[in-house]
């Protein structure tokens, strides 16, 4: 299990990077100042991730976050040489694929939870006149930020 909390009032999250406390898969956060008012949690592995505000909630709670069962990747194409956005170019990662738009953009989504683990797939641009950017899909919380630099032939 690992969870970051972010609690109202503390400098910084709080990091759990434990097992479960209880078999069942219960955990306590001890050694919380009582002046923390508001818990959020979130869950992440790889891009996939999960959040949930608990606001002022107190007492115990029971809670069921599930990470998404499909993620995106998204981002700009860019020319190496000028950093101008570079359109029309493809975008592919295993079978699915994209175009840039004219401004370089494009969204690759719906792509399934597995695509998240070891060993990450490799994600292709080409166009015309660009030599083939090979990169493999970076292990990030939210991958909708790509700068993809591609080098004239």
């Amino acid at each position: 299990m690992e969870a970051d909390f972010a609690v109202d009032g503390a400098p910084a999250p709080v990091p759990l990077r434990s097992a479960p406390a209880l078999a069942d898969g219960r955990f306590v956060v001890s050694g919380v100042p009582p002046r923390w008012k508001s818990l959020r949690l979130r869950i992440h592995r790889g891009p996939l991730y999960s959040e949930m505000d608990l606001g002022d909630a107190a007492g115990s709670l029971d809670l069921d976050l599930r990470l998404p069962a499909t993620f995106r990747v998204g981002g700009i194409v860019i020319g190496a040489e000028d950093g101008r956005p570079l359109a029309g170019m493809a975008v592919r990662l295993e079978d699915r694929s994209a175009r840039t738009d004219g401004l370089g953009r494009f969204e690759i989504p719906g792509l399934p939870a597995s695509m998240a683990e070891r060993p990450l797939p490799l994600l292709l641009v080409q166009g015309t006149g660009r030599r083939t950017l090979r990169r493999e899909l970076p292990p990030m919380d939210r991958l909708d930020d790509l700068l993809l630099r591609v080098e004239p032939e």
